[in-house]
Order: C-alpha cells, then sequence, then structure tokens
C-alpha cells in the first residue's frame, strides 16, 4: 500500500498529473477494511476525474489500514524505441528526457558527444534507457543513412519512433542571406529529415508500423520580417508531414508535426526578448521545451493511433488567434 501521492512522485510532478487534461495510465487498488477490490487497468482517468478521486479518498476520514489506495504508472510508451534527432539541448533534449520517463529506450542523437552523454547520463541516472549516437546531419543521404542504421542498432534492430528536431536558425534579412548559408539550411532542415525519413519508414512498415515527429515553427504559417529561409523550411517540413502521412499512413506509419511557439528554456520570472512576441496571446507568455515534449509523447503513444498528417499547434494560441499587444 502506497500513501496518496506516492512518496515516489515529487508534488510538482503529481500537481502536473493531477490538473493535467490527461493523467496518467493508473492500475488501482482500493484496500477498505481488510478487503480488497481491483479496478481494471491499466485504466485512463481524466486529470479531473482524477483530482475527485484523491478527494474522495481523503474525505472519507478512514485511516490506518481500514482504507488506503495502491496504484502504478503504466508508462505511456513502455517496450518502444525512438530516435531523437538533436537532442542534446533544448526541445531535442526534452522530447529524449520524457520519452525515456515514459517508458522508451531512446536514441540521443547529435554533434556534440559531451552534451549528449550529459544528457544519456542523466536519463540512466533516473531509471531510463538512453544511448547517444553521434550524427552531423549535413543533408547528404549518407549521412542520414548511416545515423539510420547506427540507431538502429543500439536500439536492438528497430526504431518504433522517429523524432525529426535537429534544425539550424539563421535570422537574417533575405538581402544579406548568401548562398552559403541558404544551402547549409535548407541541408540540415529539409534535406536531412528527408533522407532519414527515407532510411526509417520503410523499416517501420515492414515492422508492422511506428510514428514520425516532425518540427515545425509557428513562423511557417505566419510572414514576420525576418528569417524567410528558415521559415521557408519549415514550411517544407509541414508539407513533407502531410505527404508522407499520405505516403506511409497506409502501411502502418503514422506522420504528424508539431509547430512550436515562442519556446525558451529560461526559469520562471527571467525576462527575455521574446516574452514581447507573445504579448497579447491568450497564453500570454513563452513556452517551455517540455510542453513541446509532452506534445511529441501523444503523437508517439498509442493514444494518438488515429492521428495522421496533422500539424499539432503547440503555441500558447499564436498562430490561432489575433494578436493584440497590450
Amino acid at each position: 500500500m502506497r500513501h496518496w501521492p506516492p512518496p515516489a512522485v515529487s508534488t510538482a510532478t503529481w500537481r502536473r498529473l493531477a490538473v493535467g487534461p490527461v493523467a496518467p495510465f493508473l492500475d488501482l487498488r482500493v484496500h477498505f477494511c481488510r478487503r480488497t477490490v481491483a479496478l481494471p487497468g491499466p485504466i485512463l482517468l481524466p486529470g479531473a476525474l482524477c483530482g475527485r478521486l484523491r478527494c474522495a479518498v481523503r474525505s472519507l476520514g478512514f485511516g490506518g489500514n481500514d482504507l488506503a489506495v495502491e496504484w502504478t504508472m503504466s508508462k505511456r510508451l513502455a517496450g518502444k524505441t525512438a530516435l531523437v534527432t538533436g537532442a542534446t539541448s533544448n526541445i531535442g533534449r526534452a522530447i529524449a528526457e520524457v520519452f525515456a520517463a515514459e517508458g522508451a529506450h531512446v536514441a540521443v542523437s547529435g554533434r556534440s558527444a559531451e552534451r549528449g552523454g550529459e544528457v544519456v547520463d542523466g536519463i540512466r541516472a533516473r531509471g531510463g534507457r538512453a544511448d547517444f549516437v553521434r550524427a552531423d546531419l549535413d543533408g547528404t543521404a549518407a549521412a542520414s543513412r548511416a545515423l539510420a542504421e547506427e540507431a538502429a542498432r543500439v536500439l536492438g534492430g528497430r526504431i518504433d519512433v522517429l523524432v525529426n528536431n535537429a534544425g539550424i536558425y539563421p535570422g537574417d534579412t533575405t538581402a544579406a542571406t548568401d548562398e552559403k548559408t541558404f544551402d547549409r539550411v535548407y541541408a540540415v532542415n529539409v534535406k536531412a529529415p528527408f533522407f532519414l525519413t527515407a532510411a526509417i519508414a520503410p523499416a517501420m512498415a515492414q515492422a508492422g508500423g511506428g510514428a514520425i515527429i516532425n518540427l515545425g515553427s509557428w513562423i511557417a504559417p505566419l510572414g514576420i520580417p525576418i528569417g524567410a529561409l528558415y521559415s521557408s523550411t519549415k514550411g517544407a517540413v509541414e508539407t513533407l508531414t502531410r505527404a508522407w502521412a499520405a505516403e506511409f499512413g497506409p502501411s502502418g506509419v503514422r506522420v504528424n508535426a508539431i509547430s512550436p511557439g515562442v519556446v525558451q528554456a529560461f526559469a520562471p520570472g527571467d525576462e527575455h526578448p521574446a516574452e514581447a512576441m507573445m504579448k497579447g496571446t491568450p497564453a500570454g507568455r513563452t513556452g517551455t521545451p517540455d510542453a513541446i515534449a509532452d506534445a511529441a509523447v501523444y503523437l508517439a503513444g498509442d493514444e494518438s493511433s488515429f492521428v495522421h498528417g496533422i500539424v499539432l499547434d503547440v503555441d500558447g494560441g499564436r498562430t490561432t488567434t489575433a494578436v493584440i499587444a497590450a
């Protein structure tokens, strides 16, 4: 028997699980006057119901061995393998860490072995499974194929989930962008995920299915005065998402994208110039990498089995509502 919430779950984690749109999968056993009733599980409890259940248990006022609730979390990505590109920092790191926390064996990919090792060590210290695979995705088919092969090797022969996250952002104006920069940005942001998907999706289909998650951007559908080159690459990725959903979906491979809004990894209360871009939005603030990672877990898991070809806006309402700055 365990206290409610279990000691192993921190207060912050419990609060997040209890008030979120969907609570974790739970196996529940209710112990009442030395009789045990096992609820069929795992079951999916809406966050509100999860909170009410907790309050109801407390309000009954039983103590000692009269009443207790025992529960365990069934991890949403248990048994799955995942390759996350650009996973040594920011959004990619958050996705890799949350995937591992949800039970996946994660191949953490990036250029820096030092940063990759830090991510892997942190995941393993928390009881997760992860391996670092160094890759410099320069847009060549050979580089993407090499990553696919090495990731499949360290993951035990298969990749169930691919997250195409790696990308670079030059913020120059059109007139200030030279041809070398243009070619490099398209190589990293478009060609690399194209050839990586080409290498992995057929194997997923042959194995019975999988999930591919691409990273778009809120500035793909909106025009802003700088970053036209980057915007166009993310528009290409979102177009590829829909095309790949049509191409690979019938073979059991779901392809979707996440379009992050203004996301910054900084401590709450710190001011950042990016905050100005979120004034007047429904959220009224910038997002965090964890918000994108949570969306990725949904698209990677079985809960989204009927979701194909969407671009999921996780942007605080930046692209879906009229922004009226105060």
